[in-house]
């Protein structure tokens, strides 16, 4: 992992990149933009037609005596298209926040996990090496002891301490595995 799979840039920006929760608020941004133009439009005009006198024993309405067309505007009063305006454009603005907050605090979890990780490998790999080590030592003072110049005291002692480092490793390994996990790699 560490040795060049995964950058810290990477990690983020495919982070950044495949957060669901990201993705929704940043459509929801793109929409409330979208809405200050149409909020500060007139409404759409009304077109109409309307045939009159249309004669029961038929369904052709243009053989109707009389056809009335129609135009509707409606015309609110200027300040309160401004005021939609104004409005529309101060959601946008606390949707644009709520996302850059999203991304940083997405950045944030991201570094942490990926921190963490890097912690964890380490750990994982000093315990590997001690464990070696410990092995050797455990190796001597059991040749200490067979032969008489070493106590059982040492011998049990370089065990003990050797099983510790084992079960600190499973334990170790388990964190590795949730904090490799929280990254989703």
């Amino acid at each position: 992992f560490l040795e060049g799979t995964l950058s810290l840039d990477q990690a983020i920006q495919a982070a950044l990149g495949e957060n669901p929760s990201l993705k929704a608020k940043q459509a929801g941004v793109k929409a409330a933009k979208a809405r200050i133009g149409m909020e500060r439009s007139l409404e759409d005009p009304m077109f109409g037609i309307e045939f009159e006198e249309v004669p029961t024993n038929t369904v052709d309405v243009t053989q109707g005596m009389m056809a009335n067309y129609s135009v509707i505007q409606k015309f609110p009063f200027p300040s309160k298209l401004i005021t939609k305006g104004k409005k529309a454009k101060k959601e946008y603005l606390s949707r644009k926040n709520e996302y850059d907050a999203a991304k940083l605090d997405t950045r944030r979890h991201t570094e942490h996990a990926y921190h963490e990780l890097y912690f964890l490998e380490r750990s994982v790999k000093i315990n590997r090496e001690l464990q070696a080590l410990f092995g050797k030592w455990v190796a001597s003072e059991k040749g200490r002891y067979d032969t008489g110049k070493g106590t059982a005291q040492n011998f049990l002692k370089a065990q003990a301490e050797l099983e510790k480092l084992r079960s600190e490793a499973a334990l170790l390994e388990a964190k590795r595995i949730t904090s490799q996990a929280r990254l989703n790699i």
